[in-house]
């Protein structure tokens, strides 16, 4: 309504100044006249609505209240009953971690590796030879070149993940 009024305005101001005296001149300043009296009427009756509502709002403010209350204390009660969950869950997960067997056999000590294990050699050592000795021992340079990237990390996956696939293994060696 007040871009309505402002815009109307406007062009009663416009009609007003290029106005020559003349019948139709007049007649359409009369016409913009009118237009921009409309409205102001009806800005005036879009206040008075909001005006209306604000204040229909605000009478309700206590019941605004309540509801905004009662969804807070809502999510109290769901935090309150998450952090029991988490308190009743965390010591069997720490526990479930600190006796877990299976541990990544990159990104810790060869020692803690070897005590986790039981091995007196290293797991990814010993398949490594193993499959040097039974794939790529006749390979020709086969140390002169490093292994592509993306294999290696392959394998250290693998390793970690305890699934070893001595067909990928291989394919390490020969590439």
């Amino acid at each position: 309504a007040r871009l309505d009024m402002d815009s109307n305005k406007s062009r009663w101001s416009s009609a007003v100044k290029s106005s020559g005296g003349t019948t139709a001149a007049a007649s359409k300043v009369d016409h913009k006249k009118d237009k921009y009296d409309d409205s102001i009427g009806d800005f005036h009756q879009a206040q008075d609505a909001l005006t209306v509502e604000m204040l229909q709002f605000c009478s309700q403010e206590l019941k605004h209240a309540a509801i905004f209350k009662k969804l807070l204390e809502l999510q109290a009660d769901y935090h309150k009953e998450s952090l029991r969950l988490l308190d009743t869950l965390l010591p069997n997960l720490t526990r479930l971690l600190e006796n877990s067997e299976r541990t990544p056999v990159f990104g810790c000590s060869l020692k803690k590796h070897l005590e986790i294990t039981n091995r007196k050699i290293s797991f990814v050592l010993e398949e490594c030879v193993s499959a040097l000795m039974q794939i790529a021992l006749e390979t020709e340079g086969l140390f002169r070149l490093t292994g592509a990237a993306t294999n290696s990390r392959k394998l250290k996956a693998m390793f970690n993940n305890g699934c070893v696939d001595m067909a990928a293994l291989s394919r390490t060696f020969t590439q």
